[in-house]
């Protein structure tokens, strides 16, 4: 099961009901923060929150999570039209450097995995 989760926003921690989360704040823009939580083996899933993006409940991360381990060995992106995207670390390689959505999603379909668009209602 896919437990573990790192979210990474600009200047709050988000309230949730989730208990497995860190929040790593004030770090997307530096270019290397990708790599970075690579390092950190003992996340699962890693989350991006962009400015100005806020969970619209506090079960909000557990729905998430969910959807993830309803395929925990297919599904490797989740992610929203407001710019909120989460990545299952356990099946995207360590190595892989990530451009774009785009660029992980023809990755994702050339591989055979799959990936999620989530409506907005997640998010406020």
């Amino acid at each position: 099961m896919l437990e573990t989760v790192v979210l990474v926003t600009n200047g709050y921690r988000p309230d949730q009901d989730y208990e497995r989360m860190a929040t790593w704040i004030n770090i997307l823009g530096s270019p290397e923060f990708i790599a970075t939580i690579y390092e950190y083996p003992e996340y699962d899933v890693f989350g991006v929150l962009p400015n100005g993006v806020e969970f619209a409940s506090e079960e909000a991360l557990s729905r998430i999570v969910g959807l993830f381990n309803q395929e925990r060995d297919k599904i490797a992106l989740i992610y929203a039209n407001c710019g909120a995207y989460f990545i299952n670390k356990r099946i995207i390689p360590t190595d892989m450097k990530i451009e774009s959505l785009d660029q992980l999603n023809e990755f994702i379909f050339a591989n055979g995995l799959r990936s999620i668009k989530i409506e907005n209602n997640i998010f406020k």
